[in-house]
């Protein structure tokens, strides 16, 4: 099972929610069996988000059993960076202090 829960402040819209266990039902050879799943409340999450974060419960409907398990995020949404903190740091700012040494002829 693998759904995707929106995420708030971050590049990415969404993230895939994983269960955190392995789920088994067993059956009869001859049983049919549904499996339904109750999501609960609708789940929203505020970045940043790291792989393995807990999300929530699910219940699960085997026939006549019930299940609940719990499900985590399987993946990451980092924090939505503004403009002045994506050029800070790294390779652009590097290389922007050369070109500004060059250019005024002196370092900072």
């Amino acid at each position: 099972m693998h759904s995707l829960a929106p995420v708030s402040g971050s590049d990415k819209e969404y993230v895939k929610c994983v269960f955190a266990d392995d789920i088994f039902v067993t059956a009869k050879k001859d049983e049919n069996v549904e499996i339904s799943f109750d999501y609960g409340e609708k789940i929203h999450l505020d970045a940043p988000v790291k792989t393995g974060a807990d999300i929530g419960k699910i219940n699960i409907n085997a026939g006549n059993r019930r299940i609940s398990a719990r499900v985590v995020s399987g993946g990451n949404a980092d924090k939505k960076k503004n403009i002045k903190e994506k050029i800070s740091g790294g390779a652009f700012s590097e290389n922007a202090g050369r070109i500004f040494e060059i250019w005024l002829g002196r370092a900072f």
